[in-house]
């Protein structure tokens, strides 16, 4: 949807994450995108340590980022003072839309309540975790469902968030299923090249991980799995990025069952060249929202190996872009890694499959298009 002129509606993008992550990443698609095409957007996250660091990692993608007290990380409580300050905020923006984006299954009644009492603004909500239901959660999956009825559409990434937005009482027609975009490689890397550029072994098979490194990813899992393939004949190597509070463990953990066939790479700038470095990806994540790192090997050619949980069978088609294990099943996920490091023509087939599957349904500009039909005021 191009927009010229007078007519070119303005967005103001509130996302409620404070970390590098795959909600975070989907925003500044949409912000790069919807500017492409004409519309004035305006990206805001919460004021708070980490804006230094997002801020120069939105830059990095062309994206400007502001920041400001007035919208609340999604952990925090909403008081009638921060109903009364976004309020405000949105008022002062001169906005015609708002999109409230949550890394939750829930959405915020309060913050919805703001920007209708802003005024004659659209409001559209964005859920992008199918966390379950508890009973614990009873009023919060009632007051999103009032959230809802205030909210013009709701925006899900995934099967998974659409069946738990349902159960959260959200009508099928208010609801618009619109899976996580990613920006086209900027080259497709020799796997000898991104080796090279990353100063990892130049033979032998490289099975790789990028996350947040917290205890639901599961990447204890992907180490204890490598290590029993030497009982089958199989030596991979285990190349992880990503940086958090589990990285101390994981690296000692590395060190006794991978000794010499591991590394640790920390947070890197180009993607990339790291995916163009692996054999197989392999993420065996107790719950994704969507998985769009399995997307972005997928564009290098990579299959993935993942758990049949959450977002995560949107992302990779079960048999032939790659293969979803149990959650915490380690006897599944060796297997399914043997699979793909046993035979490269297999390796290579799925590979295919995957980088077609990625640029025909997982484009950004699918994403950005998809969008601006829902928030178009």
């Amino acid at each position: 949807m191009t927009v010229q002129g007078s007519e070119r509606p303005r967005l103001l993008l509130l996302c409620t994450g404070t970390q590098v992550g795959g909600m975070e990443q989907v925003v500044l698609g949409l912000a790069r995108g919807l500017r492409a095409e004409g519309w004035h957007v305006r990206l805001v996250f919460p004021a708070g340590d980490h804006a230094s660091v997002m801020g120069a990692w939105a830059a990095e993608q062309g994206v400007e980022a502001e920041f400001d007290g007035r919208l609340v990380h999604l952990g925090r409580g909403r008081s009638l003072a921060d109903v009364r300050a976004l309020r405000d905020f949105v008022r002062e923006s001169r906005c015609d839309v708002v999109n409230l984006h949550y890394g939750a299954n829930f959405i915020p009644l309060k913050d919805v309540l703001a920007v209708r009492l802003a005024g004659r603004v659209r409001c559209v909500s964005t859920i992008h975790h199918p966390h379950e239901w508890t009973s614990e959660l009873r009023w919060t999956r009632r007051s999103t469902r009032v959230a809802s009825w205030l909210s013009q559409r709701v925006v899900v990434n995934s099967s998974a968030t659409h069946r738990v937005s349902r159960e959260a009482g959200i009508g099928a027609g208010k609801l618009a299923l619109i899976p996580c975009g990613v920006r086209a490689a900027s080259r497709e890397w020799e796997r000898a090249e991104a080796r090279q550029a990353l100063g990892l072994p130049s033979d032998g098979p490289i099975v790789g991980t990028l996350a947040r490194l917290v205890p639901e990813k599961g990447v204890d899992r992907l180490i204890l799995a490598a290590a029993a393939l030497a009982d089958r004949g199989q030596r991979p190597f285990v190349v992880i990025a990503g940086d958090g509070p589990e990285r101390s463990r994981l690296e000692a953990l590395a060190a006794d069952y991978l000794p010499g066939r591991h590394r640790f790479l920390g947070r890197i700038e180009d993607p990339e060249v790291f995916y163009g470095a692996l054999d197989l990806f392999a993420l065996p994540s107790d719950l994704e929202g969507f998985g769009l790192v399995y997307v972005e090997a997928a564009l290098q050619g990579v299959p993935s190996v993942g758990t049949n949980s959450g977002g995560s069978p949107d992302a990779i088609e079960e048999g032939q872009t790659g293969l979803l294990v149990r959650r915490g099943d380690i006897e599944g996920l060796t297997s399914a890694l043997e699979r793909f490091l046993a035979d490269d023509a297999v390796r290579r087939e799925f590979g295919d499959a995957a980088r077609a599957r990625a640029r025909d349904r997982f484009s950004e500009r699918a994403m950005v298009a998809a969008y601006a039909s829902v928030l178009a005021p």
